[in-house]
């Protein structure tokens, strides 16, 4: 019986190969000769539309579906056997099917599509490295050489059982250069529901995808896809857990990069119609406004600009291949409980795309991207991960609070990886003597941690040892938060700092100081690790709890949590301190987990420029001297369908050009190829270094550059060098100034390895006249991070590049973030960048910064009052009505009482009406609306012209008009910008620079106030405060007494309390310090 049921299966599976060759030679004849022409170089799959398939028989093609890995087999078996000349074969081909007739969703799929082909949608959020899997293996047998060849099936690696010409057990050698051995190009995926596809503010759910061969490779993090496979179980965890739950997976047969489009919007006929009648409304405006947040009271000017920045201006493409951005940047600065967090989030319910985040650190990948070593794939392997940037790539990131700095106290017991404790103080002085560091206006962020991993634990609660690769330190705020559990444990963090929690069976993350008495929070078991190394007594109060986690965690009870001034705490801590940990942001702190701050870089990735002025010189291989902007600008010309947009940047990724780079570590200066050239919006200034040689370089101000300190090679912003400092220069490529500098320097050390220039003079240069330009540029040259120009050693852009992984990911996106004041409320006295903590580079890249205070007003109150009230009755009538079995509350009286707080269009529509607009309307500018902006900006600009007057806008702020201009012709689905669209942006614009864009000493407009975080009054000031320091310091052995500073100051008619203030800034920043006690003197 066995034997006639292998003869039937044999028989039926010749049935399929037949009825595949019979189709292949009715539809694909034309496709499998092109292949035969390029495989296995150029190609090695064929693709099968199921729509063809259906067309040739019903079917057949149903059973496609329903029995894919069968009929798969069976047409790639018949592809090996098309009659073809002699010397071609296919056997080693694949059949790829395509286009079927429905794709489901990803949060839909059940049991019930196991072992079927299913097609998903979905955008890329985090895929592995492509590496080599074994297919095939070979062994040797060490005994008698016989050679044993073991196919491997998905799971654990195979050895032989036997020997197959002795029948021994071995040992056996395994051959990796053998003929038999076969590997295959592997690769895992991550997809996710892409955010246009969701209802507003549904979290997105993913599937993993595992894809081998040609189709490895072609997609990165934030390319929006179609992905076809096979549905499967994952068993692998089957002999290490007794869970009869099991996770899914695709098998993957082909993925598709799709139009990156709103594709997914469905839009009827109906709802175009209400578009189009929505859009002729004379009050639509008014309209959008209500339907931003609509129960936060006021604010409306803000909310205007929020929506126009959902419609968003027109990105242009040049004829040359530049693009000017049409996406609008908004930051929302202003006082706790005024409703920034609530319109941030309402957001999503109406953005076709947008992704809401926090800065509390919500995704290990940060804002723009990630390389991170965790589970995702086998093992401890490195994967990319997109962050929200990218995620919301041509939509909106919403980006909540910015300027948050979750930190711990210095003497915090860290858990580190081979299970010692360490003070995290402690850590941060020991990483510091031998790691980089970078400067902050607020502490500093030290990188490159040698050998430092610590307890961490991961998404499937296991404690596992994860390498840091950043240390922070930051002024301690002036109060902090202390949290102890009822085992006795404590630990003193800022109230911000985030705990993870179990609430309703899941595992949340809350800030410290919205823990309450009786939270359950997650601790490593005693037996893993305890906060001093020794026993700890455990209350767990939910003991009866299965946790959906391993048993390396379990749960304490929060005992107290108190906050209090920092000067109440034993020994004031002056400091707080925090840790980034590769793959799963939280580390062991005290006993406790806790989750880690995000890394800010992330978002000077996003949106700050480093990069050069375009008429900097570049070395290439062959000897050629070009200047870096004609070079970048004549590649991209040439290749324009491969650039990738970036946040304000254009990104090319290039495989045939190479530069003179140094080895920075080795000293060594050789050829190596070049990975991506860019270029980004150009600054408003620029920094010109001048060296010995007589050459010079402009820069942007915060680009790195190379410079020796304290015996090393180490990277300083461009406008924080300083004349005299050594930069290095590739040995025997230039006559060396080491003996001066070192005699300059009192006989230091200067790094072997390279010759040495000095900086003669460094100077700040506007962006007009003969140095005016649109863009900067850079190229990336990996590993090094360097190149040759002017003699002197330059350093470039860094990509994502670890383990293998060399990505550029596509961030075209929209930011709306907010911020709150570091002292609470926002003084309109002082400029935004001392009352956040963001630097002024980063603050200036924002279009529009609005203040969203909190100003007692008895009428603003009264309203403020009655629409609370309001909002909250709707709630209380509709939540009587669903849940009170014998409601007397009509759907009437609901309806009436919501009325006030409704939107006034319907979240869903008005998502369609976004996406409508931004995908079928490109308005150009007409004469008038042009004029009233050029009128606008002259005029302004005019206030600047006097001798000693501020700068009062500048081009940025001219860009972001015209942006705010195209967004409201869109709103009107306009194809032109009219004078109203151009009244309407300057409204938005002139208010937000009364309210931040002002000196408020002076009254005047200084783009100062946001470019670089001073008015010019306060820079005057501060220059003035110096001059007497030097001038009086001189007369005194002890330097300056600071009463006789004072007293100068006043007689210059400077206000006492604002040079205390200037002197304070001054010895904060270094620039001058205290010798002895109430004295002064200059660095």
């Amino acid at each position: 019986m066995e034997n006639i049921g292998l003869r039937m299966a044999s028989a039926r599976d010749q049935e399929l190969t037949d009825r595949f060759e019979t189709f292949y030679r009715q539809h694909e004849s034309d496709a499998i000769a092109d292949l035969a022409r390029k495989y296995p170089r150029e190609d090695k799959s064929l693709e099968i539309d199921w729509q063809d398939l259906f067309r040739f028989d019903p079917d057949f093609a149903e059973d496609v579906i329903s029995s894919p890995r069968t009929l798969l087999d069976a047409a790639e078996e018949a592809l090996g056997r098309y009659d073809l000349p002699v010397d071609k074969d296919l056997s080693g081909a694949h059949v790829r099917v395509v286009n079927l007739p429905e794709a489901t969703e990803i949060r839909a799929i059940r049991a019930e599509h196991l072992g079927t082909l299913v097609s998903v949608q979905g955008i890329v959020r985090k895929a592995t490295s492509v590496k080599p899997k074994i297919e095939r293996a070979a062994f040797e047998c060490l005994r008698c050489g016989t050679i044993t060849v073991v196919p491997q099936a998905d799971g654990d690696f195979q050895d032989p059982y036997q020997c197959d010409g002795c029948e021994r057990e071995g040992p056996f050698q395994f051959l990796t250069d053998h003929g038999e051995t076969e590997f295959v190009d592997a690769q895992k995926l991550r997809i996710q529901e892409s955010p246009e596809g969701l209802a507003g503010g549904e979290t997105p759910e993913n599937i993993d995808m595992h894809i081998e061969d040609d189709i490895t490779g072609e997609v990165s993090p934030g390319d929006h896809v179609t992905a076809t496979g096979i549905l499967r179980l994952d068993d692998s965890d089957m002999e290490s857990t007794d869970s009869r739950v099991f996770d899914m997976y695709l098998e993957g047969v082909d993925v598709v990069v799709e139009d990156e489009e709103f594709e997914e919007m469905e839009i009827s006929d109906a709802e175009r119609e209400e578009i189009i009648r929505l859009s002729e409304q004379p009050d639509i405006y008014e309209q959008l406004v209500d339907s931003v947040a609509p129960t936060i009271y006021g604010f409306d000017v803000a909310k205007l600009a929020i929506g126009l920045q959902l419609f968003s201006g027109v990105t242009k493409h040049l004829p040359d291949g530049a693009r000017i951005r049409g996406d609008v940047h908004i930051l929302l600065v202003g006082d706790p409980g005024t409703g920034k967090s609530q319109i941030l989030q309402y957001i999503r319910h109406i953005a076709p795309r947008s992704v809401y985040t926090s800065g509390k650190g919500s995704s290990s990948a940060g804002l723009t991207a990630a390389a991170v070593r965790d589970d995702f794939g086998e093992g401890q392997q490195w994967s990319l991960e997109a962050g929200a940037l990218v995620l919301a790539d041509k939509g909106i990131a919403a980006v909540d609070e910015l300027d948050k700095m979750a930190c711990v106290t210095g003497d915090t017991l860290v858990s580190l990886g081979d299970g010692e404790l360490e003070r995290i103080g402690e850590l941060s002085r020991e990483a510091a003597a031998e790691g980089s560091i970078e400067e902050l206006e607020n502490g500093r962020t030290i990188r490159d941690v040698p050998d430092l991993s610590v307890r961490t634990m991961t998404e499937d609660g296991s404690i596992e040892k994860r390498p840091v690769t950043a240390i922070h330190e930051y002024d301690a705020p002036s109060e902090l938060c202390e949290v102890r559990l009822e085992s006795g444990e404590s630990l003193i963090a800022t109230p911000d700092h985030p705990f993870f929690v179990f609430e309703a069976g899941e595992r949340k993350i809350r800030e410290a100081a919205e823990l309450d008495a009786g939270t359950a929070v997650f601790v490593p078991q005693a037996s893993t690790v305890a906060s001093d190394g020794g026993a700890r007594t455990l209350t767990n109060p939910t003991a009866e709890t299965d946790l959906p986690l391993r048993s390396d965690v379990e749960l304490a009870t929060v005992k107290s949590v108190r906050v209090r001034p920092r000067a109440d705490f034993p020994e004031t801590p002056q400091h707080v301190y925090d840790l980034t940990v590769e793959g799963t942001h939280n580390f062991v702190a005290n006993g406790m987990v806790v989750h880690n701050s995000d890394d800010r870089s992330a978002m000077h990735e996003a949106l700050e420029q480093q990069s050069y002025h375009p008429n900097t010189e570049i070395l290439l291989a062959d000897g050629r001297r070009v200047e870096i902007g004609d070079f970048v600008d004549e590649q991209m010309a040439a290749r324009e369908d491969e650039i990738v947009d970036g946040v304000d940047c254009e990104i090319l990724p290039v495989d045939d050009l190479s530069v003179h780079s140094t080895d920075i570590e080795e000293g060594e200066t050789t050829k190596l190829p070049v990975d991506r050239v860019s270029r980004h919006e150009a600054p408003d200034e620029f920094v010109r270094v001048t060296f010995s040689n007589g050459r010079d370089v402009l820069v942007t101000p915060e680009h790195p550059m190379f410079v020796a300190e304290d015996g090393s090679i180490e990277t300083v912003e461009a406008a924080q060098l300083e004349a005299g400092s050594p930069v290095p220069a590739p040995v025997d490529w230039a006559s060396s100034d080491r003996e001066a500098m070192v005699a300059a320097d009192g006989g230091g050390e200067l790094p072997a390895g390279f010759n040495y220039h000095q900086i003669s003079n460094v100077e700040t240069v506007p962006n007009e006249g003969e140095h005016a330009t649109d863009w900067v540029y850079d190229v990336t040259v990996e590993p090094t991070n360097t190149f040759v120009s002017n003699g002197v050693i330059l350093h470039n852009s860094i990509s994502i590049s670890k383990a293998g992984i060399n990505a550029t990911l596509k961030s075209r996106c929209s930011l709306l973030g907010a911020a709150n004041p570091e002292l609470g409320r926002f003084d309109r006295y002082e400029t935004p960048a001392e009352q956040i903590d963001l630097e002024p580079a980063l603050i200036s890249r924002f279009d529009l910064i609005f203040t969203v205070t909190d100003d007692p007003d008895e009428e603003k109150d009264a309203n403020l009052a009655e629409h609370i009230l309001n909002t909250n009755y709707a709630g209380e009538l509709n939540t009587h009505r669903t849940k009170v079995n014998a409601s007397n509350v009509s759907e009437a009286e609901v309806a009436g009482a919501t009325e006030s707080v409704a939107p006034a269009i319907e979240p869903e529509l008005m998502r369609k009406y976004i996406a409508y607009a931004r995908s079928t309307c490109f308005p150009t500018m007409t004469e008038e609306a042009e004029e009233r902006i050029r009128e606008f900006y002259v005029n302004l600009r005019s206030q600047g012209t006097g001798e000693d007057s501020p700068v009062p806008v500048t081009a940025r702020k001219l860009e972001a008009i015209v942006r705010l201009a195209e967004a409201s012709a869109r709103v009107r689905l306009s194809d032109t910008v009219e004078l109203e669209d151009a009244d309407r942006s300057l409204e938005i614009v002139e208010k937000t620079l009364k309210e931040i864009g002002m000196d408020p000493e002076t009254g005047q407009y200084d783009a100062d106030v946001i470019e670089t975080g001073q008015s010019k009054s306060q820079r005057d000031r501060i220059r003035t405060i110096r001059e007497l320091i030097a001038d009086i310091e001189a007369d005194f052995d002890e330097g300056a007494p600071i009463d006789e500073v004072l007293a100068r100051a006043e007689e210059v008619d400077m206000d006492r309390s604002k040079a205390e203030h200037e002197i304070e800034k001054l010895k904060q920043k270094g620039e001058v310090y205290e010798p002895t006690n109430e004295h002064l003197r200059t660095t």
